[in-house]
C-alpha cells in the first residue's frame, strides 16, 4: 500500500522502504518529523524487513545522537512483525543514543517479540553490550532470569553474560541460576578462565567459596594449572585462599 508525502509543494508517491528512504535523504532533518506525521500508520507498508527497518532507523531523525522514539511508535503494536531476527537486536539497540528510546524499543517488541528473535547466548550478549546504564537490568527481566539461564551451559557462556553484568546483577544472576549450576559449568581450566575474566571480584570471591578440594582437582589437576589461575586471574587474598584449598588433605 503507498501513501503520498509532501514537501514544500511537491507530492510524490512513496510506495516501499527504499523510496521512503530517498525521501528522507532528499530532505532536511527537521522535515523528518513531518514526513513520518504523514505516513502514519502505514509505515508498516513500507518497512516490512529487518533490513528495511534498519536502514530507516539509521537515517530518520539524524545520525548523531538524536531521540529515535517518534519513529519507533510509528509502529505501534507492529513492532514485532517487523523486527524478526537475533541479528538485529544489537544493531539497532547501537542505533539509539539513549536508554529511553532503548526502553521504547524494548517496550514495543514486548517479551514475546525479543524471545523470537533469540536463538543463542551471543544474541543476548550483542544486546547486553549496546544497552545504557539500567537497560540491561530491565533487558534480562523481560526476558526472564530463567530464561537467560537456559543458554549458560558451560564457562564460556556463562563468562560471555558476566562481561556484560555489574557486581550486583551478576549476583541475581547467579543466585538465579544456582551455584549447583554453575559449577556445573566449570568443568575445564578454560571453563574457569572464561567465568574469572566476566567476573566481579566481590563474587569471584564467592566462587571461591563454593569450590571444595575436590572440584578444584577435577578443574585444575596440575599445579601449573593452579598456579596460572592464582597469579592471572585472582587478586592477591582470593589466590591465597584457592590455595589453601588446594593443599588441604
Amino acid at each position: 500500500m503507498s501513501c503520498n508525502v509532501t514537501y514544500e509543494d511537491d507530492t510524490v508517491k512513496i510506495d516501499n522502504a527504499e523510496e521512503l528512504f530517498i525521501a528522507f535523504n532528499l530532505t532536511p532533518p527537521e522535515a523528518d518529523m513531518d514526513i513520518l506525521n504523514q505516513v502514519g500508520t502505514g509505515i508498516t507498508d513500507l518497512i516490512k524487513t529487518d533490513t528495511e527497518f534498519l536502514m530507516l532507523l539509521q537515517k530518520v531523525l539524524g545520525m548523531k545522537g538524536q531521540s529515535k522514539k517518534p519513529f519507533l511508535t510509528a509502529f505501534k503494536d507492529n513492532l514485532p512483525r517487523v523486527v524478526t531476527k537475533g541479528k538485529t537486536l544489537g544493531p539497532a539497540l547501537a542505533m539509539m543514543a539513549n536508554a529511553d528510546d532503548q526502553k521504547t524499543f524494548l517496550e514495543m517488541m514486548r517479551r514475546d517479540g525479543i524471545l523470537n528473535c533469540i536463538s543463542s547466548i551471543e544474541t543476548i550478549a550483542d544486546c547486553l553490550e549496546w544497552l545504557h546504564g539500567s537497560m540491561d537490568l530491565f533487558f534480562i527481566e523481560l526476558i526472564g532470569w530463567e530464561y537467560l539461564s537456559k543458554y549458560i551451559h558451560d564457562g564460556e557462556s556463562l563468562g560471555i553474560i558476566l562481561r556484560y553484568l555489574d557486581s550486583k546483577e551478576e549476583g541475581v544472576l547467579l543466585d538465579k541460576m544456582g551455584w549447583d549450576k554453575v559449577l556445573d559449568c566449570i568443568q575445564t581450566p578454560n571453563d574457569l578462565f572464561y567465568i574469572l575474566n566476566g567476573m566481579e571480584t566481590i563474587n569471584e570471591k564467592k566462587l571461591i567459596d563454593h569450590l571444595d578440594r575436590d572440584k578444584i582437582m577435577q578443574i585444575l589437576p596440575f599445579k601449573e594449572q593452579l598456579e596460572e589461575v592464582c597469579t592471572t586471574k585472582l587478586t592477591p587474598e582470593d589466590a591465597k585462599i584457592l590455595r589453601a584449598k588446594y593443599q588441604e588433605k
